[in-house]
């Protein structure tokens, strides 16, 4: 009897979702008015009458579409004649946002109210999250990579916002959901001021509009100042980045967000040369030939306390062969109490000033480094 229940439960519940969103346009032509973008290479948004169109080009095959979203204001009557893409009822009131980055942003933008589910909750340096959940008023759905999908389908959400991978292969039973899933790549953009202009999406998304335009010009106007407070004409440091992870070592490649900021920031990055917007895997000897006379070496990780020199080198001894080790030159980025990445994605010239700083100390001998710090002995 219970389990006739759970699946009459199941079903009708699957049949309620499939009737608030997630639906097809009906591909009618159009026209629509271009929302000027200055940054953002993926990403396309444009005005209807009634409703705002969202294109998202695929990053890892740039003449083909991730997706198309079609956002409809629920306060609003059904246009009649819209594109073909996803539909998605604005603004949102009950999402599941996946990741700590777009969990921090609708908190920015004014929207906590909206979040109804996380995944990882573990991972999020978020306190006002953690105490919403320790109230009962956010669920955790677990892995991000293998949700509860039964929570999901209890909280009922109008949209789950997730960052997808290349030849990720869909989303699962999430996709027989009927819940619109928002496949949020900004991480993909060849620059951090086009990964941070995507708040203007999120912004249309949650129904915060006018913040998330503040939000974006006070990020543009300070990331671009503070490129300009590199020394004219100074020799960049030669800077290598991350460390190995199995058999591979995983670089951010030559037109990454990642790539950009460090060449923003004054740094020779050792990688600059290499194609692809993600990270590209590369052997111990390729990165020990590029990179073993750098000056600096930035590193990120996730531990119970800060890393150490002899804890490097305890987990891989040849690291003692780079320059920085021997030099002391190695900074570190501890993200079990570090906000970076809550940080980095839509308040790029926040961690832009850590790593100028941190390269031409100079500018600022008071400067207290906020990500990034020097390894102990």
């Amino acid at each position: 009897m219970k389990l006739l229940f759970r699946i009459t439960f199941t079903l009708g519940v699957l049949l309620l979702l499939s009737c608030k969103g997630g639906g097809q346009g009906n591909n009618n032509e159009t026209s629509l008015d271009t929302i000027s973008l200055h940054y953002a290479e993926n990403l396309t948004l444009l005005q209807g009458e009634g409703y705002t169109v969202a294109e998202l080009r695929n990053p890892w095959d740039t003449t083909k579409l991730l997706q198309r979203y079609v956002l409809i204001p629920k306060s609003g009557t059904m246009p009649a004649n819209i594109p073909n893409g996803t539909i998605v009822r604005t603004p949102l009131q009950n999402c599941m946002t996946f990741t700590s980055i777009h969990t921090k942003l609708a908190i920015e933008l004014g929207a906590i109210e909206s979040i109804g589910g996380v995944c990882e909750i573990e991972y999020m340096n978020i306190p006002e999250i953690h105490k919403r959940h320790k109230n009962g008023r956010i669920i955790d759905a677990g892995k991000g990579t293998n949700p509860d999908i039964e929570k999901i389908i209890e909280l009922s959400p109008d949209a789950i916002l997730l960052s997808p991978f290349e030849n990720g292969g869909g989303h699962g039973r999430m996709d027989k959901l009927g819940i619109p899933i928002i496949e949020s790549a900004d991480y993909m953009e060849i620059s951090a001021l086009g990964g941070a202009e995507w708040i203007y999406f999120y912004g249309a998304l949650f129904g915060c509009e006018q913040v998330a335009d503040s939000i974006f010009k006070s990020v543009e106007k300070s990331y671009n100042s503070l490129k300009q407070l590199i020394p004219k004409n100074a020799k960049r440091p030669k800077v290598m980045y991350g460390l190995k992870t199995g058999s591979a070592w995983y670089v951010p490649a030559g037109e990454s967000g990642i790539c950009k900021m460090l060449t923003d920031a004054g740094a020779d990055y050792i990688f600059s040369h290499t194609t692809g917007s993600g990270s590209i895997p590369m052997a111990f000897e390729e990165v020990f030939e590029k990179g073993k006379e750098s000056d600096v070496w930035l590193i990120r990780y996730f531990q119970q306390g800060d890393k150490s020199y002899s804890q490097l080198a305890e987990e891989y001894l040849p690291y003692k062969q780079f320059n920085p080790y021997k030099k002391r030159s190695i900074y570190g980025c501890n993200t079990s109490y570090s906000t970076y990445y809550e940080d980095f994605p839509f308040h790029p010239d926040m961690v832009l000033k850590d790593i100028i700083f941190l390269l031409y100390p100079e500018i600022d001998v008071n400067y207290k480094q906020k990500y990034y710090t020097k390894l102990a002995e």
